[in-house]
């Protein structure tokens, strides 16, 4: 969901799951909020609704999908997994 609000150019929020952790930087592409804490939850709310913040994360959230889960770049990374295996399978005999 993160990835897709991101293509669609959307700003984020969202708890700090490990999932959401491993994407979002916190405050440059999106927020994190703990669900224990629910000040960080109105916190990362003003955040977003801060016109300037908004649109500064959604473009370098749309950045990050584009650089790194775009079907470009992941087949460009299979590929060169593919050639790292085929390169050791080749040694190794």
């Amino acid at each position: 969901v993160l990835l897709e609000a991101w293509a669609a150019g959307t700003a984020v929020i969202s708890s700090g799951t490990s999932g959401a952790k491993a994407l979002i930087e916190h405050g440059e592409d999106g927020w994190l909020f703990n669900l224990e804490a629910p000040d960080t939850f109105h916190e990362a709310l003003e955040a977003v609704c801060d016109d300037n913040l908004r649109e500064r994360a959604a473009r370098t959230g749309k950045r990050k999908v584009l650089a790194q889960y775009d079907v470009r770049a992941v087949a460009a990374r299979t590929r060169q997994l593919y050639h790292e295996i085929i390169e050791a399978k080749s040694c190794a005999t």
